[in-house]
C-alpha cells in the first residue's frame, strides 16, 4: 500500500453501499435527502442537509451541518469537522460511505473497508 502522505496526484473520492462514486472537486459536496444536496438520499433518517464534505489544501474533511441523528466516522460520532483518510467509513442516518483516493494513474491509494463489511476488501486495492 502506498503511505497516506505521498498521495500527491490524485481525487478524493466518497462511496456509497451501492457502489455510486462521487468525487470531491473544488466545491463541497453536500449530503442529505433535501433536493439541495449534492448526493441525495432516501433515508428518514438523514437530515435535508446531514453533512458536508469537502477538500483543503489536499486533504479531505467532513462537517455534520447540525444534523438531528449525528455522523459517525469508523463508529464514533462526531460534532466538529473531521479529517478523513483514504479508508475511513462514515455513516449519516442509516447509510454507510467509504472515502477512497484514486490516483491519477487510476488506482486506489489504499484497500479500503467495504460499507457492506467491516473486512477490508483487498480486491478493490490498486496500488498506483
Amino acid at each position: 500500500m502506498q503511505n497516506r502522505r505521498t498521495q500527491r496526484s490524485g481525487q478524493w473520492h466518497v462511496v456509497s453501499e451501492s457502489g455510486q462514486s462521487t468525487a470531491v472537486g473544488r466545491c463541497p459536496i453536500i449530503i442529505g435527502r433535501g433536493p439541495g444536496s449534492t448526493l441525495q438520499v432516501a433515508d428518514a433518517m438523514m437530515s435535508r442537509k446531514h453533512a458536508l464534505v469537502f477538500v483543503r489544501q489536499g486533504r479531505l474533511y467532513l462537517c455534520d451541518a447540525g444534523s438531528a441523528n449525528g455522523t459517525r466516522v469508523n463508529g464514533i460520532r462526531v460534532f466538529e469537522r473531521r479529517r478523513l483518510m483514504c479508508g475511513d467509513v462514515f455513516e449519516l442516518g442509516t447509510h454507510r460511505f467509504s472515502v477512497i483516493y484514486v490516483a491519477s494513474t487510476g488506482g486506489h491509494c489504499c484497500a479500503y473497508r467495504s460499507v457492506a463489511s467491516s473486512e477490508v476488501d483487498l480486491s478493490q486495492s490498486l496500488v498506483a
